[in-house]
């Protein structure tokens, strides 16, 4: 498999030649098939490669398993194309700009905070018991 290949491409091919060999009375036993696959992937998928063979039994794992978690892993890695990637900042960028700009309440006195780092500091500075519990004033 190239490293620029997609799995689907890869194990569609595989797929075809087990069939040619089943149809020329060849029979490729699944565990034969699964080693094969988990050892012709490109290096970006060695993390999985070896996660697959540490906890898994390759000895009774079907191909269309060892394909799904294949095809799962490579989804996961997948880097969204550069408009979804923009689209993506840009709404994080809008969420973190509310965020910043509410004003905080305290919930128990209504005194408010512009987010300027102290909130929860206490309402009155004169009287320690204050201080410490702003909710008693």
């Amino acid at each position: 498999m190239k490293d620029s290949g997609y799995l689907d491409d890869f194990t569609g091919k595989i797929s075809q030649i087990v069939s040619k060999a089943n149809n020329l009375g060849s029979i490729i036993d699944n565990k034969r098939l699964v080693r094969k696959l988990l050892g012709s992937v490109p290096e970006k998928y060695i993390q999985i490669v070896a996660s697959i063979e540490q906890f898994a039994d390759l000895n009774t794992m079907q191909f269309q398993e060892a394909t799904g978690r294949l095809k799962a892993y490579e989804e996961r890695i997948k880097k969204p194309n550069k408009e979804e990637d923009t689209h993506n900042k840009l709404l994080f960028t809008k969420e973190d700009a509310k965020e910043k700009s509410k004003e905080r309440k305290c919930e128990h006195c209504g005194h408010g905070s512009s987010n300027q780092g102290n909130f929860g500091r206490g309402h009155s500075f004169g009287h320690p018991l204050v201080y410490a519990f702003p909710h008693m004033e």
